[in-house]
C-alpha cells in the first residue's frame, strides 16, 4: 500500500518533465549560447571566481533552510505524537499550512517587486526574530489549538522568507554560471543549516527543558540572514547585487 503514493507521484514527475522541456530558455541564456560563451566547467568556475557570492547566498538562505525543516519535519511530528491527532488530521493541518505558505510567498514576491527583495528579506528576518519565541511558547502550552496556531504562524514566516529569496541567487551569479552557483549555495544551506536544525532544536529542548535555547538558536540564524542580506549592494530601483 505504501508504494501507491510513490507510483502516483511519478505521474507528476512526467508532467513536470514535459513542462520543463517545453519551457523556452531566457533571452539572456540564448544570447550567451549564440555567442558560444556557455561555461565548460561551471562548477569549477563558479567556485574559483564567485566563492564569496556562494558564501553570502548560502548565509541568506540559511533562515529558510531552518524554517523549512521546522515546518516540514519538526512540527508535524510534534502534533502527531503529542496530541494523538492521527496521520489524516496531521496531513489536513499540513495541507492548510501549505496553502497559507503559498499565498504568503506570492504576496511577498509582489511586495519585493515594489520595494526590493533585500528589504523584504530583512523584514522577514526581523519577523522571525520577533515571532519565533511566541511560537515556541504556544507549542510548550501542550494544547492542540495553540500547536495549530504556531504551525500557521510558522507558515507565514516561511512564506515571507521564501518569497524574497530566489532573486538573491539570480543576481549573485552571471548567466553562464547562475544555475551552478545557485545550486551549490542552496544545497549547502539546506545541508549545513537545514538538516542540522531538527537535531539541534530537539537537543536543546530535551536537555534544557526550556524553549529559550531553541529560540535563541533560530534568532541567531535570523540575525545571520539579516546581516548577509546587508552585504548585497542596492541600486536606486531596489535591486541587489552581490
Amino acid at each position: 500500500g505504501w508504494r501507491i503514493p510513490f507510483l502516483l507521484s511519478s505521474i507528476f514527475g512526467i508532467i513536470a518533465l514535459y513542462i520543463r522541456i517545453k519551457q523556452p530558455e531566457t533571452c539572456a541564456f540564448k544570447q550567451i549560447r549564440s555567442k558560444h560563451k556557455i561555461a565548460i566547467r561551471p562548477i569549477r568556475s563558479v567556485i574559483k571566481y564567485f566563492y564569496l557570492n556562494i558564501l553570502k547566498t548560502t548565509l541568506v538562505a540559511s533562515l529558510l533552510a531552518v524554517l523549512v525543516y521546522l515546518y516540514a519535519v519538526y512540527l508535524p511530528s510534534y502534533i502527531s505524537l503529542n496530541f494523538k491527532f492521527g496521520l489524516s488530521g496531521t496531513m489536513i493541518i499540513g495541507i492548510v499550512s501549505f496553502f497559507i505558505t503559498t499565498a504568503i510567498t506570492i504576496i511577498t514576491g509582489m511586495v519585493a517587486d515594489s520595494i526590493g527583495y533585500h528589504r523584504v528579506m530583512q523584514l522577514a528576518s526581523i519577523s522571525v526574530f520577533i515571532f519565533i519565541y511566541p511560537m515556541f511558547v504556544l507549542l510548550s502550552s501542550h494544547t492542540l489549538f495553540n500547536a495549530i496556531i504556531s504551525e500557521f504562524l510558522l507558515s507565514c514566516l516561511v512564506g515571507m522568507t521564501a518569497g524574497s529569496l530566489m532573486p538573491f541567487f539570480v543576481d549573485s551569479f552571471p548567466t553562464a554560471l547562475r544555475f551552478a552557483g545557485s545550486a551549490i549555495a542552496f544545497n549547502l544551506s539546506m545541508t549545513i543549516f537545514g538538516s542540522s536544525a531538527p537535531i539541534i532544536i530537539l537537543y536543546l529542548l530535551h536537555h534544557t527543558q526550556s524553549v529559550l535555547p531553541a529560540t535563541f538558536y533560530v534568532m541567531m540564524i535570523a540575525a545571520l540572514t539579516f546581516a548577509a542580506s546587508l552585504s548585497f549592494k542596492t541600486t536606486e530601483t531596489g535591486k541587489c547585487y552581490a
